[in-house]
């Protein structure tokens, strides 16, 4: 019996000295092949820290509204204070006005006031407040749907609020006109270069010279391409319509061409791409026309039209 219990023990050494072997060889390989034990899947970054312990002030604003758009807005220089000298992240999100509006969710405003054509990037606004100072100016867009003689905006992270008097401050919404001598864009689409009206000397149709009368003169736009987010976007039609006139010239068809330029109807636009558009209007010398006015494009296969504030150089 004796025997018995001592082979059960030795049995029992041997197979515990077995298993201490195989997890010595599993735990070296674990290590040879994973570097030491380090993970071959990337670390985790370290959040950034945010800092909610931010108040905020209004320093100046100017209140817009137009026949064209359902809403007022507001632009407002707003500044925003690290209470403990910290950068800033803030979240629009936590702006909110008494019209249950967050400042952080205002896409649809802004598209419908770059669909009355005025420009967006003319507002300057900014749609994130982040800084490395403890200390940040940013001009926010406030829309402002009901009628009223006030808005209140709120930060949802404390107590903080700013009231803004309406009935002061009105601002001229007409400086936000898309406007020729400078790019316009839709924001999504298209950002294009459209120059001041200038008067072309040497016109073409097609291979031949055109000859057209004393008493008219053609005026050309040129537009060049600055980016395009995708191909394929074609000005079907342009008008030009003179100040303090209803009538609409439209503009000469694809087979004309000036000595310098190419005719854009009809072309399938590409980045950098330089064109123009001719307009035959009456001698401002004999007719008395203003050609200040508004240039009208129509794009292919959409109901986007967009309206250009002109001038004559």
């Amino acid at each position: 019996m004796k025997r018995k219990i001592r082979y059960d023990r030795l049995l029992l050494v041997i197979m515990i000295a077995v298993m201490l072997l195989v997890v010595s060889f599993l735990g070296i390989k674990f290590l040879f092949f994973n570097n030491g034990g380090e993970s071959d899947k990337p670390k985790p970054t370290t959040p950034v820290e945010k800092n909610d312990n931010i108040s905020f002030s209004l320093k100046d604003y100017e209140v817009y509204s137009s026949e064209e758009l359902n809403f007022r807005f507001v632009l407002a220089n707003i500044e925003f204070v690290s209470k403990d000298k910290k950068g800033i992240e803030f979240d629009l999100a936590k702006l909110e006005t008494n019209e249950l509006v967050q400042l952080s969710n205002i896409d649809n405003y802004l598209n419908a006031f770059q669909a009355a054509n005025y420009s967006l990037n003319k507002l300057e606004i900014v749609r994130e407040i982040k800084s490395d100072s403890s200390k940040l100016t940013a001009r926010l867009f406030i829309p402002v749907i009901k009628k009223g003689n006030s808005i209140t905006l709120s930060n949802l992270n404390n107590s903080d609020q700013v009231t803004i008097d309406l009935s002061q401050n009105a601002g001229d919404i007409e400086k936000f006109k898309n406007t020729s001598g400078e790019s316009v864009t839709d924001g999504e689409s298209y950002d294009m270069y459209v120059s001041n009206a200038y008067v072309s000397t040497m016109m073409y149709r097609g291979e031949e010279s055109y000859t057209y009368p004393a008493t008219v003169k053609v005026y050309t736009f040129k537009i060049v391409v600055n980016e395009l987010k995708k191909e394929g976007v074609v000005i079907e039609e342009a008008y030009f319509i003179p100040e303090g006139s209803n009538e609409e010239y439209q503009a000469l068809d694809a087979e004309f061409s000036s000595m310098k330029d190419d005719n854009i109807i009809g072309k399938s636009l590409k980045n950098n791409d330089t064109y123009a558009l001719f307009f035959e209007l009456y001698n401002p010398d004999d007719s008395g026309i203003s050609y200040d006015g508004t240039l009208r494009l129509k794009f292919a296969n959409s109901n986007q039209v967009v309206e250009i504030s002109t001038h004559l150089d």
